[in-house]
C-alpha cells in the first residue's frame, strides 16, 4: 500500500484527476458556448433557463438597489424575481458596477474558482485509486447541477479546496481563505471544524478564524431570517434533515412530529459517535492533507445536512473526503475496510443519484421515481450517519478530556502512507499506527 519515493502511482493518480477536470472544463465551455446546456439532461440533471440562472440573482441586485429596494427582500433584477438569499457582502459587486449584462463574467469567475479548487485536490492524491474516485466524482450530475445553474457554491468550494492545498505549509492563509468562503455563503464555516481538529498550527488558525466568523454572524444576525426565507428547496434534487419530513407532511403526516423524530435520530447518532470515540479512534497521519480533507468533508456535509435542506450541488463538498476513504478501504483490517468501501460506494451513488434515478423513472415510470427518491433519501441519511460518527472518530486526543485520550486505533492491516511535504510527485511511507482493535 505504501508508495516508495519516486513511485509513479501518485503522479498517475494526479494526472487522472487533472485530465478529468480538464475534460469537464472543455465540455462546459462547449456547452455554454454553443448554447446547448440542456444536454446535461442526459445525466438526469433538470435544467433551467437562462443557463447559469443562479448567478443572475447576484448580478441583478444592482437594479434592485437602483430602485431603492432591499435585494434580500425584493429583487426584480433577477430574471425569475427571486430575492438575494446570500449575505450582503455580495452587494459589494453591485456597488463596484456588476450588472445583469455582466452575468457571463460572473459565471466565468465561478467556473474558474471551481476548476482551480478541483485541481487543488491533487494535494490529497497519492494513489491511482484516489485519482480515479475523484475523477468519477468530478463528473457526477451533482457537480453538473451546480455548473448548469452557475451557483455560487462553485466559488466557495474552490476556495475551500484551495485552502486544503495550502493548509500543510500555510495554515494561517488556509484558514483565512476558508473564512472568506464562510463570509460569502455561511455554511463553509463548518470546514473550520476540520481545521480545529487538525495539527497544532491548523488548530490555532482554525480557532482564530472561527472567532472572527462568530463576530461576523453576530453583526449580520438580522439578515439570517431573510436569507432563509429567500431560499427555495426542491426535494427531488436536495438532501437534508427535513427532506423526508416535509415530503410526508404533504401527504397528511404531522410535520412537527416528523421533524422531531429526524432531529432525535441526528442527536442519537451524535451521541453514538461521541461514545464510540471513547473506545476507538481512526488512524490518521498528523498533517496529512487527506486527513484534513476527510475532516472537512465530514463537517460540511453533516453541518449542511442539519441546517435543513440543501440542493445536491452542495454534495461537491464530499469530494475532499474521498482520498482518505480510499486509503482506509485498502489499509484497514477486513471489518473496517468493508465499512470504508461501503461508504465510498454510498457517496458515489449519492453524487450520481440524478442519473440512476432518471434510469429508474424511464423504466418504471412513477413507481420507479418513487423508489429512486426513497433510496436517495436513505443514502443521504446513511452517509450522514457514517460521516457524523466517522468525524467523531477522527477527533484528535488534544481536543478530548484526558480520560478519553490514548484510545486504540481501529485495526490496520497494512501501513498507511504518510503525507508528503515534498513536491507533489514525491511520497514517502509512514510508520503503521498500532493495530489494537480487530
Amino acid at each position: 500500500m505504501a508508495n516508495a519515493i519516486g513511485s509513479s502511482a501518485p503522479l498517475s493518480g494526479r494526472v487522472l484527476l487533472a485530465a478529468a477536470v480538464g475534460a469537464l472544463v472543455s465540455t462546459l465551455v462547449a456547452l455554454f458556448g454553443l448554447g446547448r446546456t440542456e444536454a446535461v439532461h442526459l445525466l438526469g440533471v433538470p435544467t433551467m433557463q437562462p443557463p447559469g440562472v443562479d448567478a443572475c440573482t447576484i448580478s441583478g441586485a444592482s437594479l434592485s438597489l437602483a430602485q431603492g429596494l432591499d435585494p434580500l427582500q425584493q429583487n426584480p433584477g433577477d430574471v425569475l424575481g427571486r430575492p438575494l438569499n446570500y449575505p450582503r457582502v455580495w452587494l459589494v459587486l453591485a456597488w463596484l458596477g456588476l450588472r445583469p449584462e455582466h452575468t457571463p463574467w460572473l459565471l466565468v469567475a465561478f467556473f474558474t474558482a471551481f476548476a482551480a479548487g478541483a485541481l487543488a485536490l491533487v494535494a490529497l492524491v497519492r494513489t491511482r485509486a484516489q485519482g480515479l474516485w475523484l475523477a468519477l466524482a468530478v463528473w457526477s450530475p451533482a457537480i453538473w447541477l451546480g455548473l448548469e445553474r452557475g451557483n455560487s457554491d462553485l466559488f466557495v468550494f474552490g476556495l475551500t479546496a484551495i485552502a486544503l492545498w495550502l493548509a500543510t505549509t500555510r495554515p494561517n492563509v488556509a484558514a483565512a481563505v476558508v473564512l472568506v468562503a464562510a463570509v460569502a455563503k455561511l455554511f463553509p464555516a463548518f470546514a473550520l471544524f476540520g481545521f480545529v481538529a487538525g495539527d497544532r498550527r491548523q488548530r490555532r488558525a482554525g480557532l482564530v478564524a472561527a472567532c472572527l466568523f462568530a463576530g461576523y454572524v453576530a453583526a449580520t444576525f438580522g439578515d439570517l431570517a431573510k436569507i432563509r426565507a429567500g431560499t427555495f428547496h426542491w426535494n427531488r434534487i436536495g438532501y437534508g434533515i427535513d427532506q423526508a419530513a416535509v415530503t410526508f407532511a404533504k401527504n397528511g403526516a404531522s410535520l412537527p412530529l416528523l421533524l422531531g423524530l429526524a432531529i432525535g435520530a441526528a442527536l442519537l447518532l451524535f451521541g453514538a459517535g461521541a461514545w464510540l470515540r471513547t473506545r476507538v479512534r481512526l488512524p490518521l497521519v498528523d498533517g496529512d492533507p487527506a486527513a484534513l480533507g476527510f475532516r472537512v468533508g465530514c463537517a460540511v456535509y453533516a453541518g449542511s445536512f442539519c441546517l435543513g435542506s440543501s440542493f445536491d450541488y452542495r454534495l461537491m463538498f464530499l469530494l475532499p473526503a474521498l482520498p482518505q476513504l480510499v486509503v482506509w478501504s485498502r489499509a484497514l483490517a477486513p471489518r473496517w475496510r468493508w465499512l470504508a468501501r461501503g461508504l465510498l460506494v454510498a457517496v458515489l451513488l449519492l453524487l450520481w443519484s440524478m442519473t440512476w434515478r432518471a434510469g429508474l423513472r424511464s423504466l418504471f415510470g412513477g413507481a420507479g421515481e418513487g423508489v429512486g427518491l426513497l433510496v436517495d433519501e436513505l443514502l443521504s441519511w446513511l452517509v450522514f450517519a457514517a460521516l457524523l460518527v466517522g468525524g467523531w472518530l477522527a477527533v484528535p486526543d488534544a481536543l478530548l478530556p484526558r480520560r478519553w485520550r490514548g484510545r486504540p486505533f481501529v485495526a490496520v492491516a497494512v501501513p498507511i502512507p504518510a503525507a508528503s511535504h515534498a513536491p507533489p510527485a514525491v511520497t514517502a511511507a509512514a510508520p503503521t499506527p498500532p493495530a489494537e482493535v480487530g
